[in-house]
């Protein structure tokens, strides 16, 4: 009698949450090939066109300008890069499910994981009509940015709108920035990669976790050839600390010595290096908070105060 319990138990836990996982999909369209209870579009897809896409012939699935992509666990969208309409990759940018909606111009190549089993393949999309890549307005000003959440007094402002500019990063959207989203390990290297003006790696030889379709393979390849990544993983989807990111740094800039920060919570020669540099301070007048994660903001505004000298 409890055996049977425990399976009838089991039985009604599965199907709770596969009712969970059709439920959070019901109001979405399928995205082919994946069922709509794993990735669904907020409009259905109005039609296909066959592309010239960085060499190669993709089927570019087509979809009304501010559709919405959102996938469902154990799935998630990695990774998503930006094509002009002749094939030209413009970058890689950050997706939100929550907030992030198709650009009105661009060609765009989905990258579609699993938390079990790894990448699961990808989608390339567009909005009907497209045309060239969007990009944000390039600011006329320093300080000005046509993202409408980068308010022209915030710390981030010019960063923003220097790291646009100089093709170090993208807006999530046409209109935002996300200057408050967490910035990962595979993304601050991909940045800082940029900054140093995307060298090509001498040496193609990956670490053990990172695929070489990922946007960020190629910067990963030149740290760890160049004493930035040590170890046989680098774990690209985990958030940058703010030890990571100076560290990071430090090491790009040959480690240079430093006098002493003094910090209560940690003693360490990049954090020394980026305090005399003014590439950020403590987050108070004893304490560095080494594992506090970084935002995007704060990111680029610690790449714009080493490399706009």
């Amino acid at each position: 009698m409890k055996k049977r319990m425990t399976s009838m138990l089991a039985a009604v836990l599965v199907c709770l949450s596969l009712t969970s996982m059709v439920a959070g999909a019901a109001e979405w369209y399928e995205v082919k090939p994946f069922y709509v209870q794993y990735l669904g579009c907020s409009n259905p897809c109005s039609g296909e066109k066959e592309m010239t896409v960085n060499g190669k012939t993709v089927t570019v699935l087509l979809y009304p300008a501010g559709s919405k992509f959102k996938a469902f666990r154990p799935l998630s969208i990695s990774d998503v890069y930006c094509y002009t309409s002749s094939g030209e990759l413009v970058s890689n940018i950050w997706w939100d499910s929550d907030e992030s909606s198709l650009p009105a111009t661009g060609i765009y190549n989905m990258f579609i994981y699993s938390e079990r089993y790894g990448p699961e393949g990808d989608i390339w999309v567009s909005a009907d009509g497209s045309g060239t890549a969007a990009k944000p307005e390039k600011p006329a000003e320093p300080g000005k940015t046509a993202f409408t959440d980068v308010k022209a007094d915030m710390y981030y402002a010019e960063p923003v709108a220097w790291a646009v500019k100089q093709g170090i990063t993208d807006g999530t959207s046409d209109t935002t920035f996300s200057p408050d989203k967490t910035c990962t390990r595979g993304q601050i290297i991909t940045f800082l990669w940029r900054a140093a003006g995307s060298p090509e790696p001498k040496n193609a030889v990956l670490l053990g976790d990172v695929n070489p379709d990922m946007y960020y393979a190629k910067a990963v390849a030149w740290a760890a050839e160049n004493g930035m990544a040590e170890g046989s993983a680098f774990h690209a989807d985990n958030p940058c600390t703010r030890e990571m990111a100076v560290d990071f740094m430090w090491k790009h800039a040959g480690k240079p010595g430093a006098a002493a920060a003094n910090f209560a919570d940690i003693s360490s020669a990049a954090v020394n290096w980026a305090v005399e540099a003014g590439v950020t301070q403590g987050t108070s007048d004893t304490e560095f908070s080494p594992a506090l994660t970084c935002t995007r903001g704060q990111i680029v505004t610690f790449l714009h105060r080493s490399f706009a000298k």
